[in-house]
């Protein structure tokens, strides 16, 4: 009898660990998708205003006839490129996806019923390892958004750099 009671309470225990990192993987989650809606509002700002000052300025900038204005011409469409590849990431990010839930009442009945404890474990084990990677292929994404909305502003810097040396030298 004593057995049966000391298997029972290292099954609660097992339960109640899976509950906790369940638990704690959703709050991960929930932190992630925030941060890529900030993400996301930002370079869809970026975006727009980027978007605005090509139309007010295309006259000059997509009429090149010095080397030097081919050069800021490609740095702009190289940021637009990173810029519009950093919303798209972001995008995929925010994807909804159908995550597994714990299914904590399947399991308190299985164990009643039969004592399968060990497949109980490695099921809830295995939602788990599909939210974690969920989790980590977001990361992922805003991990390359970022790098790419560095990269658009880096090559935003070297546009914004030769406009303002041609205003000065001409």
């Amino acid at each position: 009898m004593q057995a049966i009671n000391r298997q029972g309470e290292v099954f609660i225990a097992k339960v109640n660990e899976l509950k906790s990192r369940h638990a704690e993987e959703l709050l991960l989650l929930g932190q992630v998708e925030n941060k890529c809606s900030r993400l996301f509002v930002v370079v869809t700002a970026i975006l727009v205003a980027l978007a605005i000052a090509m139309m007010l300025k295309s006259q000059s900038l997509f009429s090149p006839s010095f080397p030097i204005e081919w050069i800021r011409l490609v740095a702009l469409l190289i940021a637009v490129f990173a810029f519009v590849c950093s919303w798209g990431h972001t995008l995929l990010a925010l994807k909804i996806e159908a995550f597994p839930s714990a299914n904590n009442q399947h399991a308190s009945s299985m164990h009643r019923s039969s004592g399968f404890s060990h497949k109980v474990s490695s099921e809830d084990e295995e939602v788990l390892e599909k939210l974690s990677e969920a989790i980590k292929e977001k990361e992922r994404n805003i991990g390359l958004a970022y790098e790419e909305l560095t990269m658009g502003a880096w090559f935003m810097g070297i546009t914004v750099a030769v406009s303002i040396g041609m205003k000065l030298l001409s």
